[in-house]
């Protein structure tokens, strides 16, 4: 609520919520040297569950908030970023002519911009970056979504006239490392790299289809 500063995870299943919430926690305290102290939530049934109340409860002095069923303003800024994030993920998908499979790509990929955005509803404009980290954040890097992306080809063993980069899509920053998250279009796989060569006005997937859950 203080930041603005948003983080988002993805599940597979609802059973995974908790082991992800926790490595979350760890995480932000470790980047922040603060204790989790409350935690406001709807009354979904992978927060409900017995172990994820143990959890809380273990960790003594911790509050947990419910927001009364059929009421989502009152857990109105995570409601309010939810839709903001899959509005600006729909744009940036529609924009690179992308299938719906990439969806949790784009919402990651906003996720990362918005944190790095100037906000109205912080005082003096500032980016949720720099209320957290109290440092304005770097926007050099930023890349269109959905961009053509050309990585450097790591194997060794190469005949002097053979291509040395492979043709990628732009799909988002890494969470983990300062990389490039890109899907190798002709082997099918994700890479994270540094060693990328963009072309922003290029969009591989503009008139391509894809699979579903092909990442």
């Amino acid at each position: 609520d203080f930041s603005r500063y948003t983080w988002v995870r993805f599940l597979s299943k609802k059973s995974e919520c908790l082991e992800v919430f926790k490595k979350l926690v760890r995480g932000l305290e470790v980047d922040t040297g603060a204790q989790l102290k409350s935690v406001r939530s709807d009354c979904a049934s992978e927060i409900l569950g017995t172990q994820f109340s143990q959890f809380l409860d273990d960790r003594k002095g911790v509050t947990h908030w419910l927001a009364v069923p059929g009421a989502p303003e009152q857990n109105g800024v995570a409601e309010r970023m939810n839709r903001t994030l899959m509005d600006k993920a729909r744009s940036m998908m529609f924009n690179a002519g992308l299938a719906k499979c990439y969806w949790a790509e784009a919402a990651s990929t906003a996720c990362y911009l918005g944190n790095r955005t100037k906000s109205s509803s912080i005082a003096g404009h500032k980016t949720p970056f720099e209320m957290l980290y109290n440092q304005k954040p770097s926007v050099a890097h930023l890349k269109v979504f959905g961009c053509a992306a050309y990585v450097h080809d790591q194997k060794k063993a190469k005949k002097k006239l053979e291509k040395r980069a492979i043709k990628c899509l732009f799909i988002g920053y890494s969470v983990y490392s300062k990389g490039y998250r890109v899907w190798d279009l002709e082997n099918k796989r994700l890479l994270t790299r540094r060693d990328v060569v963009f072309d922003e006005t290029s969009f591989p997937m503009k008139k391509a289809t894809c699979k579903k859950a092909e990442i």
